[in-house]
């Protein structure tokens, strides 16, 4: 898992985001329109969402153990609520039903569909937004600056999601509520991914770049000072070698020269 990370840090997040949304959208657009299930698009946006979430990780946090905690909860997390959802998921979606209603002023059928989607697997579903929400929180002082504003964002979705539904389930009344404020969190949402996409990779942060190959500055500059004093010293014995075979140093003088550079070494 260390590889893959030092490996996504050369990914572009850019390429993330894409991957994210124009695939997602064509599997979900698909199930709608054939009144199909959504399972095929609930396990093609998982797996984008895998990419992306562990490309971001790999980009915002340095501490590559920490980025693969944090990636861990949050797969776990969405695998967890697509498996509790299983049942409602793999359920033809009668969307022109929906989509009739709502232009004849009717959401039974938009509502109707919410609601059984939310109280499919509340318990899994609140688990999953708090477990996401507590693992960005614990996260965001190993992420670098150029970052932190959109995990404060998505700190916030996360957390509003969890409030939101845990409302829901203690009042159905709520649910004109939920769907609104549901509409808010996706706006939020999608506003972060506009300023990543426009954000790009951590190119700014030193830290980051340095990281990508595992050698930080301060072990950077220890090896290039080793091996220019390894040169100097090969240059002061080639010196030295050459005045003994040329009679200005004696054995003995040659030895004790010699014993005091590789002292150096």
């Amino acid at each position: 898992m260390n590889n893959i990370i030092l490996s996504l840090r050369k990914f572009s997040l850019r390429w993330a985001i894409i991957i994210l949304f124009i695939p997602s959208f064509i599997a979900t657009f698909s199930s709608l329109k054939s009144g199909g299930s959504m399972l095929i698009a609930a396990i093609i946006m998982f797996l984008c969402s895998a990419l992306f979430f562990a490309t971001w990780c790999a980009h915002a946090i340095i501490d590559v153990k920490k980025a693969i905690t944090i990636l861990y909860i949050m797969l776990g997390a969405s695998l967890i609520n697509i498996i509790a959802q299983w049942s409602t998921i793999n359920e033809p979606v009668d969307f022109e039903s929906m989509i009739t209603d709502y232009i004849f002023g009717n959401d039974t059928a938009g509502d109707y569909f919410i609601y059984t989607r939310a109280m499919s697997s509340y318990p899994t579903q609140l688990l999953g937004s708090l477990a996401a929400a507590a693992s960005f929180i614990y996260a965001y002082p190993f992420v670098i600056k150029q970052y932190r504003f959109c995990w404060v964002c998505m700190i916030i979705c996360y957390s509003v999601t969890f409030l939101n539904l845990f409302l829901l389930v203690m009042d159905a009344d709520y649910l004109n509520t939920y769907s609104s404020i549901n509409l808010v969190i996706s706006l939020i949402s999608f506003i972060t991914y506009i300023i990543l996409f426009y954000q790009g990779n951590a190119s700014s942060d030193p830290r980051a770049e340095n990281s990508i190959t595992g050698v930080y500055e301060p072990i950077s500059k220890s090896i290039q000072s080793s091996c220019t004093n390894f040169e100097d010293k090969t240059k002061q014995l080639t010196k030295l070698k050459e005045l003994l075979d040329s009679g200005v140093l004696s054995q003995e003088e040659f030895d004790n020269e010699k014993a005091k550079i590789l002292k150096r070494l």
